[in-house]
């Protein structure tokens, strides 16, 4: 059985088909758009640090290191500038 739909009915139902992906393209690409940077903070005797702040100045975004000195944490891009910050020390890279 073939089933004719009006013209205005088969637009309209096409519109918002395409209104729904370009929705759910547009939220993946911002997904995609972060990067991860992750790294190790040492001291001046390449012993790991323990709860050092790493900041994306301006955002919330924020993380601290574990008990390895490692940390990871997502920027928008490639030239952003992380704010590490211990107590005595205060470095921005």
């Amino acid at each position: 059985m073939i089933v004719f739909i009006k013209k205005q009915v088969f637009l309209r139902l096409c519109r918002k088909i395409l209104g729904v992906l370009l929705c759910a393209l547009l939220s993946f690409s911002g997904a995609y758009a972060q990067r991860v940077i992750n790294g190790k903070v040492t001291d001046e005797k390449g012993e790991a640090m323990l709860g050092v702040s790493v900041v994306l100045p301006g955002t919330s975004t924020g993380t601290s290191t574990n008990l390895d000195g490692v940390y990871e944490i997502s920027v928008p891009s490639e030239k952003s500038v992380l704010e590490f910050s211990y107590i005595g020390y205060m470095v921005r890279v």
